[in-house]
């Protein structure tokens, strides 16, 4: 499978890619299928680099909050800014780097390859992995939250029966990983335009199986939560591949908290 299947229902992944061909082609041998990627890969460089907002010098369109004019936080010009510049290195390196690496890859690491080099743009719009596709994925049986403050964090706010003492827990760690090193994770594959963003996100990836592995943290199949309640005792869910369920099973009866969690009250 090539980029051109990869893309999927992303508009703006359309339009930059719009003058490739959108067939499935299946690779004869190891060396065309190389090629092929290589190709592909190739032209997104060339097309991310000429249409992406990222590199209009004169019209930069991604200003960070820091540098708008006062007193209304208006802009009265568009701004080529030195953040912006980084930002457009990094993504053709990582494009560059990842073109390098193609023979040794499988398929699965050559697409989520793609996503890590595009996340450099920070733009949470552009993906190469629609999220419609990653929200497809079997989720398993647990809705989290993101409150902030000093007792900030993921609270467990849904889930089934089995592990209703676990609502109103903040996640401590999956799989022993700390939840502050998950984020940095998850923002190394999504593009997130500034912490709000990358936690509003999570919150609603924390259930995927899928992005767990992708992340690198679901171990063997297992996935282990240790949560924690307002006096700082710890609980644990340990769950398999087997206990995912579609994403519409934990609807009416999943047993919900409701409100803020006791440590804001």
């Amino acid at each position: 499978m090539t980029i051109t299947a990869l893309l999927g229902t992303n508009v703006l992944a359309q339009e930059l890619i719009g003058a490739m061909d959108l067939e499935f082609i299946t690779a004869p041998n190891q060396q065309e299928r190389n090629r092929m990627w290589q190709e592909d890969l190739a032209q997104l460089r060339a097309e991310v680099a000429q249409r992406h907002g990222m590199f209009w010098d004169d019209t930069a369109t991604f200003i960070p909050a820091d540098v708008l004019n006062e007193p209304y936080g208006r802009l009265n010009v568009w701004m080529d800014i030195e953040r912006n510049e980084i930002l457009r290195n990094n993504t053709l390196a990582a494009i560059d780097a990842l073109i390098y690496e193609i023979p040794n890859l499988s398929d699965f690491e050559i697409a989520m390859g793609i996503q890590r080099a595009i996340s450099n743009l920070r733009d949470n719009h552009f993906r190469a992995i629609p999220i419609e596709v990653l929200m497809a994925d079997l989720h398993l049986p647990l809705e989290f939250r993101h409150f902030g403050g000093s007792d900030g964090g993921f609270y467990l706010t849904g889930t089934v029966e089995a592990f209703a003492h676990a609502l109103n827990h903040r996640i401590v760690s999956i799989n022993g990983i700390p939840m502050d090193d998950v984020l940095d994770k998850f923002t190394g594959i999504m593009g997130t335009e500034n912490i709000y963003d990358a936690r509003q996100q999570l919150q609603n990836f924390l259930f995927s199986d899928f992005m767990l592995h992708t992340l690198g943290i679901r171990e063997n199949g297992i996935t282990t939560f240790v949560l924690e309640n307002a006096y700082g005792n710890t609980t644990e869910i340990t769950l398999t591949q087997e206990d995912a369920i579609s994403p519409s099973d934990l609807g009416e009866d999943a047993m919900r908290f409701a409100g803020f969690p006791s440590a804001f009250v």
